[in-house]
């Protein structure tokens, strides 16, 4: 369930069901996509628990058992 800001930006988090996300025309669904916001020109950012690249190797883990998270800025569209 997508989220409409104050601002006019809209907000969707895991779990909400997307089917593909592109940044800059370059799909980063297989970086496991935590959140997403895309502001009223198009542009935003994506939350991700992977590096661009690095979409083979499994997910780094702190001791706590938390993940690092990559934030991604550029244009993005969003396909539900």
């Amino acid at each position: 369930m997508s989220t409409m800001l104050q601002d006019g930006s809209v907000l969707y988090r895991y779990p909400d069901d997307i089917a593909d996300v592109t940044l800059d025309g370059v799909s980063v669904l297989n970086l496991l996509v935590e959140e997403i916001c895309v502001h009223p020109d198009g542009y935003g950012y994506v939350l991700v628990q992977k590096e661009l690249g690095q979409s083979g190797k499994p997910v780094k883990e702190w001791v706590d058992g938390q993940t690092r998270n990559h934030q991604l800025w550029g244009r993005v569209e969003v396909t539900l």
